[in-house]
């Protein structure tokens, strides 16, 4: 029971790191496509002006 114990935490603590780092790497890829966005958008309204 002791062995099932450690290796569930093992598993467990191995999904975490996995879904940490999808779920950082999809933020991260987010946060990329606002800044985009916006920079385009502001590119936009300054060719607008001129």
């Amino acid at each position: 029971m002791n062995f099932n114990k450690i290796s569930s935490f093992i598993l467990l603590r191995e999904a975490t790191l996995i879904f940490g780092a999808k779920f950082s790497s999809f933020f991260f890829w987010a946060q990329f496509q606002i800044v985009l966005r916006l920079h385009k958008q502001r590119f936009r309204r300054r060719n607008g002006k001129t």
